[in-house]
Parts: structure tokens; C-alpha cells; sequence
């Protein structure tokens, strides 16, 4: 789930990019020929790679700069972003009026790498000029999945027989019924 959501946040990134607000690498090999250059800054990486098995390495190929930030909390944002920084790209991280305000006048682009952005301050980022925008689509694929599971789950008393399972019962006159 993880890696689709790095190659469809990238994809986002550059759709956002079409009004021309942020110079981005349009191939993998080359920089932007802009003399502004891109700048991402990722914070709460460790939320996107919560497991070690993430690579950065599309992001880093889809902008000049990435720079990568484990566990900030809203009060740590504005230490974290500098000027220069155009894109910053949060997970699970409030960003309230008075830390968009506090951002450098570089920054054009708030996303949030995932399906909401209602802890994002869209009112404050338009004041600002700052477009928000989210991946809405990333995790399609896994709520399917797990829908399925749910469904399979549900329509073969799963949880019933791990309850049993798990209560080590020797009564075999419990396993006649699931209802209890």
C-alpha cells in the first residue's frame, strides 16, 4: 500500500503542478531547467514508512530537494521548513492557521499524503496563495482488500471460532454451535 502511495503521490504532485506553481523534474534523469528549484520537504515520514521497507527514491527523482523528517509534531513544523522549501507534504499532522501562517513565502503547495486533509487549515492556505490538495486515490486497492477479508471473515464465523480457539475450550459440546 505504501509504495502506491509514493507513485500516486508523485503523480498528484505533478498533476498540481500543470498551473506551473512549482518547477518540477518531468523525467526521472533530469533537473528542472527553472532556475527556481523544487524543494519537498516530507514530514512524519515515519507514519508513511512505518515498517523500514519504504524507498524515497521516485520522490526524490520528482523534485530537486527531498528533505525527509521523522516525527513532527505541529509545534516542530516551522523548525523543519526553511525558506526555499515549495512543496510540504505532511501525514497525520495538523497544520492549523498559525503554522501556515509561519511558513516561508516559498511554499506553494500543502499535501497531504493520504485520503483527507481536514487537519490542514484550507482557509489559511488560501489566504496564503497556498494550494492544499491530498492522494484521495492511494488506498483503493486496500480497502478493497479489506472488505473482502471482512466479508469472508463474517460469512465463515471466523471470529467465533478464534473466540473458541482462544478460550482453549476442551468441551467439544461447545464447538456443536457458534452461537456462543
Amino acid at each position: 500500500m505504501s509504495l502506491s502511495l509514493l507513485g500516486r503521490l508523485v503523480a498528484r504532485l505533478r498533476v498540481v503542478n500543470l498551473a506551473g506553481r512549482i518547477p518540477m523534474s518531468t523525467t526521472s534523469t533530469k533537473s528542472p531547467t527553472s532556475t527556481e528549484e523544487a524543494v519537498c520537504s516530507l514530514l512524519n515520514t515515519d507514519k508513511l514508512n512505518w515498517d523500514g521497507s519504504l524507498s524515497f527514491e521516485c520522490m526524490k527523482r520528482a523534485v530537486s530537494s527531498l528533505e525527509l523528517h521523522e516525527k513532527t509534531s505541529m509545534a516542530q513544523a516551522l523548525d523543519k521548513i526553511h525558506e526555499g522549501v515549495n512543496i510540504v507534504v505532511t501525514k497525520e499532522m495538523e497544520m492549523d492557521a498559525s503554522v501556515i501562517r509561519g511558513l516561508p513565502n516559498s511554499v506553494r503547495l500543502i499535501c497531504e499524503a493520504g485520503t483527507g486533509f481536514n487537519n490542514i487549515d484550507c482557509d489559511a492556505a488560501k489566504t496564503r496563495g497556498i494550494t492544499v490538495c491530498n492522494v484521495p486515490e492511494y488506498s483503493t486497492e486496500a480497502v478493497a482488500t479489506m472488505v473482502m477479508t471482512f466479508v469472508l471473515s463474517f460469512s465463515s464465523s471466523l471470529m467465533q471460532q478464534q473466540q473458541k480457539l482462544w478460550g482453549a475450550t476442551a468441551d467439544k459440546r461447545a464447538w456443536a454451535t457458534l452461537e456462543g
